[in-house]
């Protein structure tokens, strides 16, 4: 549903730029300012304290002769600093024969590397080489520079949260005519945010068309696609929503390699415009294809139905799991940074082998005993593995399970609602689980934030947390599966 546009943000890779030296600044001076590591660090307007110190404990042999430097930023967690924090974080600084480089000792245990180098002395250029994402790094290099990177962040938040969101209302309308008039409009709403923001030139104009607008087309999209599953599908049903829900990490591998190409080659604009003519021309196919085997059942809303999801036991209780399941599932999602992620987007093929192979099983064994099992495992990795890992080797391989277990998460959910719904009910109840789990996938940042405020930067209650939530969260939908099936171990359900 939403990896690949979270992918377009987050990808890992080399990222460089190329600036004009301003008149006033002759190449002696640039130089000298690179060298002067107390000046680079305090162009950058969040940190709050430096002080010297011994080199970090995963520093290479070449690193540790180096010159090194704790800094203390101060980080946003919530828009307009209403809840704010600090993180530390370790720097060691090399002087090069023409420039500066840098290694960044980020508090999960991953490590970025910058370096400055003045070329072409003719046309005083200062090159500029991050490791960052490829989207993030033209925000903050180019579009956005005058903003943080906290503030840049909340254009992916906003993705999800309206993603997520939309889903009670996109659910009504796919109940009441069908698949085909959501999935026009969810094109025709996510093409043209994509188009807009190869125009944009503005924070708000990025929020408005990436964020809010194109996001609001992907519910619409996801909505039709899994919505008419269960109307073709009685067997085999888990194995069809796993394909289905495969296609959008399929393009968070696909998307991301072709943007790192385009971007460096084309520029932002070209690149969003082509990805969004690719899009297009897909989202054609799938209006001509997608349909459901019933006919739409217009009829009028009444607050009876309305209402009669939040009168179910079992329905509440799944909502509630998922609802907390969210929480732990996106701190990992959020805080893990990209660099870590493997070489070839090593979550996100993960993540499509997690979603199939749920689906295929949840055929043989039960779409709510894979469910349980697959997010159980998940806060297992996070309590046993995640916590421990305090390089970027650990991390890579927690990455990777990570996405493997929890591919059921969006695989099995609207599997998970059939089980309990009528049909004519599915769109809108299917639509509900996903808005209060947005709620989740919003808050999640800022709560998490809270709790490394609360522990002086570390990471570990974060990670508690986030464990810990996926463990209860499993275990709320584990009593949906109790109370339909009893305590019969070898139920298919």
């Amino acid at each position: 549903m939403f990896s690949y546009l979270s992918s377009l943000l987050t990808v890992d890779n080399n990222f460089t730029s190329t600036s004009p030296l301003p008149s006033s600044v002759s190449p002696k001076r640039a130089i000298d300012i690179l060298y002067d590591h107390v000046t680079m660090i305090k162009l950058n307007p969040l940190v709050i304290d430096l002080q010297r110190c011994e080199p970090h404990e995963h520093a290479p042999e070449a690193e540790r002769d180096l010159i090194w430097y704790e800094i203390t930023d101060k980080v946003s967690y919530l828009p307009f600093d209403l809840l704010s924090g600090q993180v530390k974080y370790k720097a060691c600084f090399k002087d090069l024969p023409m420039g500066l480089q840098t290694s960044i000792y980020a508090p999960l245990g991953l490590r970025t590397q910058n370096k400055w180098t003045l070329e072409d002395q003719d046309e005083l250029q200062l090159k500029e080489d991050v490791s960052i994402g490829e989207f993030q790094a033209y925000y903050e290099q180019n579009l956005l520079r005058q903003y943080s990177s906290s503030k840049i962040s909340w254009i992916p938040s906003l993705q999800i949260f309206f993603m997520f969101a939309m889903g009670p209302i996109a659910g009504q309308i796919y109940d009441r005519l069908g698949p085909r008039y959501l999935l026009l409009g969810g094109s025709l709403l996510h093409v043209f945010g994509l188009m807009m923001t190869s125009i944009s030139k503005r924070y708000y104009q990025i929020l408005l068309s990436q964020g809010v607008c194109s996001a609001i087309g992907v519910a619409a999209i996801f909505q039709a696609a899994v919505s008419c599953i269960p109307s073709w599908f009685s067997k085999k049903r888990g194995a069809v929503y796993g394909i289905v829900s495969s296609g959008s990490s399929i393009g968070g591998v696909i998307f991301p390699i072709m943007i790192s190409k385009l971007i460096t080659i084309l520029g932002f604009p070209w690149t969003m415009r082509i990805c969004a003519f690719m899009i297009l021309f897909l989202l054609i196919v799938a209006n001509l294809t997608v349909r459901s085997r019933l006919p739409p059942n217009p009829r009028n809303l009444s607050k009876n139905s309305l209402m009669r999801p939040f009168h179910e036991s079992k329905m509440m209780l799944l909502i509630t799991g998922f609802f907390i399941l969210t929480f732990g599932i996106f701190v990992p999602m959020n805080y893990l940074v990209t660099a870590a992620m493997a070489e070839g987007m090593g979550r996100n093929l993960a993540d499509l082998f997690g979603r199939l192979g749920a689906g295929i099983f949840a055929d043989k064994i039960g779409s709510y005993n894979i469910f349980v099992v697959v997010t159980y495992i998940a806060g297992i990795l996070v309590l046993a593995l995640w916590i421990p890992a305090s390089n970027n080797s650990g991390t890579i391989v927690f990455a990777v399970l990570f996405g493997f277990a929890t591919g059921a998460y969006v695989a099995l959910a609207p599997g998970l609602v059939v089980k309990l719904s009528p049909f004519a009910e599915i769109g809108y109840r299917t639509g509900l689980l996903f808005l209060f789990a947005s709620i989740s996938g919003l808050t999640t940042n800022p709560i998490a934030g809270a709790i490394l405020q609360y522990s002086g930067g570390s990471y570990t209650g974060m990670k508690i947390f986030s464990g810990a939530l996926l463990i209860v969260g499993s275990t709320l939908v584990l009593g949906v599966r109790l109370r339909q099936t009893g305590l019969k171990l070898n139920a298919i359900f």
